[in-house]
C-alpha cells in the first residue's frame, strides 16, 4: 500500500505544463522531464526453454523484469501477466506469475491438446504497463504443433507472394528535396526477400533501382517531383513483375537526414520548403533515450536548411529517438539512432566433454564476465534441449533489451544486429532496420498532456478488480464497502470501498493457486448491489505480426517421433512432472493473534451454537432484540461492552445475519477465535471479531447469502519443479523405464559466486544434437547469452 499511496499523492501533486509560456528548448526539456518523472517505464523479457512446442508439453519460462531506462531490477510490480494469443489475437491461455524484489520470476504453462496447430504470440506485461501502448509489452512468436489432429502438411514449393513497403527517412517525401527512402520486402510469411526493383514515373521512366542489403531491408536516395506520379515495380521469380504503390509527395514540408561522421559525431541535417517564405525560420532538435532528454537545441534555417552536430558521447547506448520541431514546437520529423553497447555480459559454458552416451552425467561450468572481469552477481537461466527440424529461433536478451524492444513489429534475425560486430554490412543493416521499423516509445501529444493513469502498480500483491452495480438502477455504486473472502483452513479476507466509477480493488498478498472467491456487500445495509468480476488481463490487441502456419511434408517423420517421445515421457513420469514447490505462507489470520482462542473439541460439545456461545465464550455476550440474535463483544481495552455486532466470519466469509450463524451446527466447527477490541481494517472498523473455522475449511455446508458473487479464480502460479532424473547407480542406469526427454534440463535461476556457477544433469535415451542456451543479466543492466552444443550417441567415437 505504501507504493500506491505515494504514487497517488505524487500524481495529485503533479503540476503539469498546461501551455507553452515561451517557445525555446527549455520548454521542450521541461515538458519531457515532467512526463518521464510520472510515467516510469517497465520492460519485461522472457526466456523460454525453447520456441517450438507440442501440445502435451510444458513451456518453462523465466521472467526478467527491469527498468526500461537502465535495465536495472525493479520492485514496483509484484505480478507479471502472461498470455498466449492465437492468430486472431484471442488469448488461448492466461496466467499470472509472481515477481520478486530482485526483478525476476518463473513459471510453467502446460499446453493442452485442445489447442490447434499454429503460430502464436507469447506476450507479457504488468498492471502498470497497461497504462501505455501494448507495443511496449514483451511479445515473442512461438509455434505449437498438435500431433493428435490432422496437421495439413503442405508441399515445400508454393507460389510466392510479396509485400513491399516504403518508409521515407523522417516520415516525409517533399518536392525537390533529396531524401533517403527505406524499404522492406517480405514474403507472405514475413521473411525478407532478396529481389530487384525499380521506381518508375507515370510514363514508365526508371528513376532509381533498388535491392535489399539483408533480410529484405534496404534504402536508396530519391529526389521526388510533385509533377510526377510514381510506382514501384518488383521483379520476382521467373522474371514475373509486381507493381506496388509509392508514398505521397508533399509540396511543402520538412526532411531530415541522420548519419555518422568521421569525427565521432552525429550529423542531423534538416531541410524545408514552405508555401509562405519565412526568413530564417526556427527549428528545434531533441534527442531522448533511457527516458531522459539527452539533447535539445534551437537553430535557424539558412536557405531552408541546417545541420546539427551532436557528440555521440552524450547519448546512451542502444536506441535514441530524434525529433525535429518547427518554430511552433510541433513535431515534424522523427528518426531513430542506434549507439553500440560496449559492456555486454559475456557468458561462457564449459562442458566436461562434447559427446555422451545415454544416461550419462553432463557437467557445465558457467562463467559470467563483463570486460573480462568476473561479475559478482548475475541473474542467469539455462535450457538444454534436443534440436530437430521443428525448432524455431528465440531471441536473445541483449538484442531485445538494447534494440528490438524499442522497435515496432516483428524483426527477422534480431540477434544479427547485436552480435556480428565484424560484419562490414552490419552498420548499414542497423540503419535500414531503424528506417523500416522506426517507432517512437513517446508521442509528444501524450507528453504535453497530463497522463491518464488507470492502472496502479501491484507493489504489494495481485489486485483483484470488480465492479459494483445497483441491480435496480444499473448505475455504478460509489463509496460502498465490499468484502472478498477465500474460504479455507488458511482463509484470506479483504476489503475495498468502491470509487466514483463503482470500481473495487482488492489488494491481495501471497495469493497463489486456485481459489473460490466470495464477494459481497453487507446485505443488512447494502442489499441492492451486485458484483461483477473484472479481468485483470489487458484488453489491448496485439500488433505483433504472426506468420501463417505452414509445415511441409518433409517434417512428418520428425513430428511423429517427437510426439511419441512426449507421450511416453508423460505416461511414465506423470507424477514427477506435476511436482509443485511447497511455498511457506503466513498462516496467521489477518487480524493477528486472537484475544480468546477455543478448540471446541476440548470442551463439552453442545448441540446448538447458542449454548456454545453462552457457556464458554465469556468475551461475547449473546442478546436478542426484536426476535433476532446479536453478538456484543466485551471491549477489553475500556472494560465496556461494544454496542454493535462484531465482524462475524465462517472460514473467512462474513456472516452479517447472526441468526444464520446461530443456526449453524457447532459440531462442524473446530476453532473459534475472538478479538475483544476495536479492530481497524483499511478504512473500516469493527467492534471486535468472532471467527469460526470448520474442520475442512469448506464452510461445512453453510450457504453464503444468495446476493454474493461466488466464482473460481486463479491467483499467481504455484511454481512447478522441473524433473530431471539421476543415474548415479548401476541399478538406475539399467532401469527398464524409458527416458524419452527432449528437454534435458531447465533452471530459471543459476547460483553464481564471483562470476562462476555449476550445473549438472543426465542425458536421456534419445540420441541426437543438443543445445545449451544460457541467458542472463547483471544488477547493473549488462545482458548476455551463450549457446553451446553437444551430442548424445550410442557409441563414442573420438
Amino acid at each position: 500500500m505504501k507504493y500506491l499511496v505515494l504514487i497517488i499523492l505524487f500524481l495529485n501533486e503533479f503540476a503539469w505544463v498546461d501551455g507553452l509560456a515561451q517557445q525555446n528548448p527549455e520548454t521542450l526539456r521541461k515538458e519531457f522531464d515532467n512526463y518521464s518523472k510520472h510515467t516510469l517505464q517497465e520492460k519485461i523479457f522472457i526466456h523460454t526453454d525453447r520456441a517450438s512446442y507440442f501440445t502435451g508439453e510444458t513451456i518453462w519460462l523465466k521472467v526478467y523484469y527491469r527498468d526500461a531506462s537502465y535495465n536495472n531490477p525493479l520492485s514496483l510490480s509484484n505480478v507479471g501477466y502472461i498470455e498466449i494469443l492465437d492468430n486472431q489475437n484471442k488469448p488461448v491461455i492466461q496466467t499470472k506469475i509472481s515477481l520478486t524484489e530482485k526483478g525476476n520470476g518463473n513459471g510453467a504453462i502446460y499446453l493442452p491438446v485442445s489447442l490447434n496447430s499454429g503460430n502464436y504470440v507469447l506476450r507479457a506485461y504488468t498492471n502498470w504497463m497497461k497504462n501505455f501502448s501494448s507495443d511496449l509489452f514483451f511479445q515473442q512468436p512461438i509455434t505449437i504443433i498438435n500431433p493428435f489432429t490432422k496437421l495439413g502438411l503442405k508441399p515445400v514449393n508454393t507460389d510466392p507472394q510479396y509485400d513491399l513497403q516504403f518508409l521515407p527517412e523522417g516520415g516525409n517525401l517533399v518536392n525537390g528535396i533529396t531524401s533517403v527512402v527505406g524499404f522492406r520486402l517480405v514474403d507472405k510469411n514475413g521473411k525478407g526477400q532478396n529481389l530487384k526493383g525499380a521506381i518508375l514515373t507515370e510514363s514508365n521512366d526508371t528513376v532509381v533501382t533498388f535491392k535489399p542489403l539483408v533480410f529484405g531491408l534496404g534504402k536508396f536516395k530519391f529526389t521526388p517531383s510533385s509533377n510526377h506520379t510514381y510506382k514501384a515495380v518488383l521483379v520476382g521469380a521467373n522474371s514475373k513483375t509486381s507493381t506496388f504503390s509509392f508514398p505521397e509527395i508533399k509540396k511543402f514540408g520538412y526532411v531530415v537526414r541522420v548519419k555518422d561522421t568521421l569525427t565521432g559525431k552525429i550529423s542531423i541535417s534538416v531541410k524545408m520548403t514552405s508555401e509562405i517564405p519565412v526568413e530564417n525560420p526556427t527549428v528545434y532538435c531533441a534527442i531522448q533515450s533511457q527516458q531522459t532528454l539527452k539533447y535539445c537545441e534551437q537553430q535557424f534555417l539558412v536557405n531552408g536548411q541546417r545541420e546539427f552536430l551532436i557528440d555521440k558521447k552524450i547519448l546512451s547506448e542502444g536506441i535514441s529517438h530524434v525529433t525535429i520541431f518547427d518554430s511552433n514546437l510541433n513535431p515534424v520529423c522523427e528518426r531513430l539512432y542506434y549507439k553500440d553497447v560496449t559492456e555486454n555480459l559475456d557468458i561462457t559454458a564449459s562442458l566436461n566433454q562434447f559427446k555422451f552416451t545415454p544416461r550419462k552425467k553432463v557437467e557445465i561450468n558457467i562463467q559470467s564476465l563483463v570486460k573480462s572481469v568476473p561479475v559478482a552477481e548475475s541473474d542467469l537461466s539455462i535450457a538444454v534441449y534436443k534440436t530437430d527440424s521443428t525448432e524455431t529461433d528465440q531471441q536473445k536478451i541483449q538484442s531485445y533489451l538494447y534494440l528490438t524492444s524499442e522497435l515496432k513489429g516483428r524483426i527477422e534475425s534480431p540477434d544479427y544486429y547485436i552480435e556480428n560486430t565484424s560484419d562490414p554490412k552490419r552498420a548499414e543493416a542497423i540503419d535500414n532496420l531503424l528506417l523500416t521499423h522506426g517507432w517512437s516509445r513517446y508521442h509528444w501529444s501524450d507528453i504535453r498532456t497530463k497522463p491518464v493513469i488507470n492502472y496502479v502498480p501491484e507493489a504489494g500483491g495481485h489486485i483483484i478488480n470488480a465492479l459494483l452495480i445497483d441491480k435496480f438502477s444499473g448505475e455504478k455504486a460509489k463509496d460502498v464497502t465490499a468484502f472478498l473472502s477465500t474460504p479455507g483452513k488458511n482463509f484470506k479476507f479483504y476489503l475495498s470501498k468502491s470509487d466514483a466509477n463503482g470500481k473495487l480493488f482488492f489488494e491481495t498478498q501471497d495469493f497463489f493457486g486456485a481459489h473460490e472467491l466470495v464477494i459481497q456487500t453487507n446485505t443488512l445495509y447494502d442489499s441492492t448491489y451486485k458484483v461483477e468480476l473484472t479481468s485483470p488481463f489487458s484488453s489491448q490487441k496485439s500488433n505483433f505480426f504472426t506468420t501463417p502456419f505452414n509445415i511441409d511434408e518433409t517434417l512428418k517423420n520428425s513430428i511423429e517421433q517427437r510426439s511419441l517421445d512426449m507421450q511416453v515421457q508423460n505416461v511414465f513420469y506423470e507424477k514427477e512432472n506435476e511436482m509443485i514447490q511447497e511455498k511457506t505462507l503466513d498462516s496467521i489470520s489477518f487480524f493477528g493473534s486472537a484475544d480468546e482462542k477455543y478448540r471446541l473439541d476440548d470442551y463439552t460439545r453442545f448441540p446448538t451454537m447458542e449454548e456454545v456461545m453462552r457457556e464458554y465464550v465469556p468475551g461475547v455476550m449473546v442478546r436478542k432484540q426484536k426476535g433476532k440474535f446479536h453478538f456484543l463483544t466485551i471491549n477489553t481495552v475500556g472494560k465496556t461492552l461494544f454496542r454493535n455486532d462484531p465482524l462475524v466470519l465462517l472460514d473467512g466469509v462474513p456472516v452479517f445475519d447472526v441468526d444464520k450463524i446461530m443456526a449453524f451446527d457447532p459440531r462442524k466447527v473446530k476453532f473459534l477465535d475472538v478479538v475483544s477490541k476495536k479492530y481497524y481494517f483499511g478504512t473500516s472498523s469493527f467492534d471486535g471479531v468472532v471467527s469460526y473455522r470448520t474442520y475442512k475449511g469448506d464452510l461445512g455446508g453453510f450457504q453464503p447469502d444468495p446476493k454474493s458473487l461466488i466464482v473460481n479464480y486463479e491467483g499467481m502460479q504455484q511454481q512447478r519443479e522441473f524433473f530431471s532424473p539421476k543415474y548415479e547407480t548401476t541399478q538406475q542406469r539399467e532401469s527398464r523405464i524409458p527416458d524419452t526427454r527432449n528437454l534435458l534440463y531447465w533452471s530459471p535461476s543459476i547460483s553464481t559466486i564471483n562470476g562462476s556457477g555449476h550445473v549438472e544433469f543426465y542425458t536421456s535415451d534419445i540420441i541426437g544434437k543438443y543445445k545449451i542456451v544460457i541467458q542472463g543479466i547483471t544488477n547493473d543492466g549488462q545482458a548476455g547469452s551463450s549457446i553451446t552444443t553437444f551430442e548424445v550417441s550410442d557409441k563414442l567415437n573420438y
